[in-house]
């Protein structure tokens, strides 16, 4: 019985008319129901025991928090506050396997006195708990590796919820404790596709465990599955503040996990193109979203899928081929300018990243003045009924040959805008007897645009084709000709067709540049210099 309700005169009077002797709760638990620290209480005793709880619980709730009246497991008395809550599955899943760590009995939970049992309310405790996990998983055998893991979901899963004791446990600072311990489940396979299961694999072998800092998000995965372990289960947001990276991959991960795509992009299969092309443009896109003022990649590693094959899966070869490094990148082009490559629309979305990159930016020549206005004038009419005259090879009085084709001329005509002409018609050189002249420096396209030019002015436009460097072969040779034949309103023509950054690229510009400074093509090799100048990093690559 309660001694305060025994030291009553009136309930003691009543004692002793009965003639009772009263006894206190503890000691009539130890000496009528064998309630002592340590014994062991009968199987077929438990639910008479259960019921003396229930009175207990009812008549004198104190005497029970000062009693070993729970039970563990095993039916060994205890008290309350030795034991740990049986429903709590993390200390279950943590200390399972531990002797000297004892769970209150399934059956008794109900009593208040439970409130005093340890449960997951401070951050010794649930640190007690992980470490206990990671002594259970170092060594483990493989055979036991899914039960650790089983385990160890259990212990995590408290980090997935925001309760108010998980904030408690946070606010101690048991996350930065935890840094160092293994104890979160890993996802260690995923059903898409075998390159990147064997990657998991090699990063988390079944049945291993992670700390905090080393894994991340799964919907992190395609940024990423090359480098850093999954967390097999979320996270509470409130844990993820506290975790360095919250849970996100690093810039410099994401762009190791690119080079490990560019590296591995050969021995994969055919139907798994599609998914490793996601993976890089997944990468691209967070590069992108992260804004960052700069970011450092590897200069020579093919990181950058770069293709206009907007198909989900091209040809193998095709993909083979179609990564570049961001040395080799080169933004402000139009075409693929020696090894440099432009970015084609695979990677148009992706522009700033690339400039983040340090992707180069050629910077073209600067745009040329405007032409000066011109009228039709008689000296036109004349030029074009000469031109005419040429055409249907009336009054005729001289030959040009180039590569065995005769192109018949005026001598008035060359004389007139050429003091070249003047000077050969005019002295008695073999070219002035004959009537005809050899041009052995130039090719006869070449030579047909500059006798264009002596009877239009005007410079032929030069037909675009797939390759530029046939295009600049021929501007040079009318250059060489503008020069030779003293025609200086023809050399101006051709220094502003080269002035375009069609023709003057980094692989390019230093041939132009020789051309123009041994032409005295002085306006060509001014701008040539300025893009040099612009260009130079690029440029040293190419020579």
């Amino acid at each position: 019985m309660d001694n305060d309700w025994a030291a009553i005169p009136s309930n003691n009077r009543d004692l002793e008319f009965l003639q009772l002797v009263p006894i206190s709760i503890p000691s009539f638990l130890k000496e009528h129901v064998s309630v002592n620290e340590g014994a062991k209480l009968p199987v077929d005793e438990l639910d008479r025991y259960i019921q003396i709880l229930e009175w207990l619980k009812k008549e004198f709730p104190e005497s029970m928090r000062k009693s070993p009246v729970a039970l563990d497991g095993s039916l060994t008395f205890r008290m309350a506050n030795t034991l740990y809550d049986h429903s709590n599955k993390a200390f279950e899943a943590a200390f399972h396997s531990q002797a000297s760590v004892k769970f209150v009995h399934r059956k008794l939970r109900r009593f208040e006195f439970t409130d005093t049992i340890k449960n997951i309310n401070n951050t010794n405790i649930y640190l007690e708990c992980v470490t206990a996990l990671q002594q259970l998983a170092h060594p483990v055998a493989s055979t036991d590796s899914e039960e650790v893991t089983e385990r160890a979901k259990h212990v995590a899963e408290f980090l997935q919820w925001d309760t108010p004791q998980l904030r408690t446990v946070c606010d101690g600072g048991v996350v930065q404790r935890l840094d160092r311990i293994q104890f979160v489940p890993a996802l260690h396979v995923h059903p898409n596709g075998t390159e990147r299961n064997a990657a998991i694999r090699r990063l988390v072998p079944e049945g291993r465990l992670i700390s905090l800092p080393e894994g991340v998000l799964r919907k992190f995965m395609d940024v990423c599955w090359s480098q850093k372990p999954f967390f097999d289960q979320e996270l509470s947001s409130f844990v993820l503040l506290k975790i360095p990276g919250q849970g996100r991959p690093s810039a410099d991960t994401v762009v190791m996990h690119l080079v490990y795509l560019s590296q591995r992009r050969e021995y994969i299969s055919l139907d798994e193109i599609p998914k490793f092309i996601q993976s890089a443009t997944a990468c691209y896109g967070y590069l992108r979203d992260l804004k960052l003022r700069t970011l450092t990649v590897p200069p020579n590693e093919e990181i950058w899928f770069n293709t206009d094959n907007e198909s989900p899966g091209p040809g193998r070869d095709e993909f083979l081929e179609s990564w570049v490094s961001t040395k080799n990148l080169c933004l402000g082009l139009d075409y693929d300018s020696g090894p440099l490559k432009i970015a084609r629309s695979s990677l148009q979305n992706y522009i700033g990243l690339l400039k983040t990159c340090n992707v180069r930016t050629i910077r073209g020549p600067r745009a040329q003045p405007p032409p000066a206005p011109s009228d039709t004038k008689h000296s036109d009419t004349i030029l074009s009924q000469f031109q005419l005259f040429r055409h249907k090879g009336r009054f005729t009085d001289f030959t040009i040959i180039v590569q065995g084709t005769s192109l018949e001329v005026h001598k008035t005509v060359l004389c007139a805008t050429s003091e070249y002409f003047q000077t050969m018609v005019s002295s008695q050189l073999s070219e002035a007897v004959e009537g005809k002249v050899y041009w052995t420096d130039i090719g006869l396209e070449a030579a047909t645009r500059v006798v264009d030019f002596f009877y239009t002015g005007e410079l032929t436009p030069v037909k675009r084709s797939d390759d530029p460097t046939d295009e600049i072969e021929l501007l040079l040779e009318l250059l060489l000709a503008s020069d030779r034949y003293m025609l200086p309103a023809l050399k101006t023509k051709v220094e502003r067709a080269l002035w375009s950054n069609r023709y003057i690229r980094p692989e390019t510009v230093m041939i132009i540049l020789k051309w123009a400074i041994d032409y005295s093509a002085n306006e060509l090799r001014k701008v040539c210099e300025e893009y040099h100048a612009e260009n130079s990093d690029v440029i040293q690559r190419e020579s």
